[in-house]
């Protein structure tokens, strides 16, 4: 099983809090593709009561560096897609629905992508 290091935000179209974010699952599949990268394939089952108008991925740069997103057109066409950089660390995947391209209450989402590609740096002597 592939295992990676993240945190999942996840922003509910709602004017208060919500107390527990376990009514949302997200499940990711790692591939690793033929040019030395991985891509990681997201999708999020919302099984809670409100609609999902963001989702966030934090992911430490010392484990997880040259990220590209790579979503579905579903996405790109109605998510805005970016990366911030928070701290010299610290990268977050950040997008945001467009429009009525929530993800309802009782509903769930692929095609959220990223490629992660790997340099390998050789010193000979």
């Amino acid at each position: 099983m592939n295992s990676i290091s993240f945190r999942l935000s996840v922003l509910f179209l709602a004017a208060f809090s919500v107390s527990s974010f376990s009514e949302v699952i997200v499940y990711y599949e790692a591939v690793n593709t033929e040019s030395n990268s991985w891509l990681y394939n997201y999708t999020i089952v919302n099984n809670d009561s409100f609609d999902i108008k963001s989702v966030s991925i934090e992911f430490d740069l010392s484990q997880f560096s040259n990220l590209a997103i790579t979503s579905s057109q579903q996405i790109q066409n109605g998510w805005d897609e970016d990366f911030l950089d928070i701290s010299p660390g610290l990268k977050i995947y950040d997008s945001l629905a467009t429009g009525a391209n929530l993800i309802a209450s009782g509903q769930s989402l692929s095609g959220f992508s990223l490629l992660r590609r790997l340099i390998f740096v050789s010193i000979c002597q």
